[in-house]
């Protein structure tokens, strides 16, 4: 269901939008999925309101800990969720990097973390991760603002 990290190459965040029909390596492609367009914005990400179901909440609870992406030494920790959606996170590569936001994603059961840097070579980067309950794995796509590149990743829980 993970595919392992690919660059998407040189898009620009508001001209690029890939569906999950456009590419394989997407790390979750069930029907009604968090990720139905892979675009690099909170804003944009199907969002629900209302109570949460009870698998929804036990995998918000799975979504704490420390996580370990695959394709190098980048760490990112959720510490907790406030109740307005915002996560307490941290992130390292291997030093801490400031964030700039961070907001809980959900669609169904389907639990996801939007994470904005704001860090030297860091500034205006994000993550739009997933989580997969049946692998424990967060997957999804990390765009790198200052090469202006897409890339899937896959975080194992460290």
């Amino acid at each position: 269901m993970f595919g392992g990290a690919c660059e998407r190459g040189g898009q620009d965040p508001e001209t690029s939008a890939r569906t999950s029909s456009e590419s394989s390596a997407l790390p979750d492609q069930r029907p009604g999925a968090l990720q139905e367009e892979v675009k690099v914005s909170e804003e944009e990400i199907p969002q629900e309101t209302g109570e949460i179901s009870k698998k929804a909440q036990d995998n918000l609870r799975k979504l704490l800990g420390k996580w370990s992406r695959t394709d190098g030494n980048y760490t990112l920790e959720v510490r907790g969720v406030q109740s307005n959606k915002k996560l307490e996170v941290e992130y390292y590569n291997p030093q801490p990097i400031n964030i700039a936001k961070t907001k809980l994603l959900r669609k169904g059961d389907d639990i996801g973390i939007f994470v904005k840097l704001d860090d030297k070579n860091y500034s205006g980067s994000m993550y739009n991760l997933v989580y997969n309950p049946e692998l424990d794995k967060l997957g999804g796509t990390y765009y790198h603002a200052v090469s202006k590149q897409y890339f899937q990743v896959v975080f194992n829980r460290k």
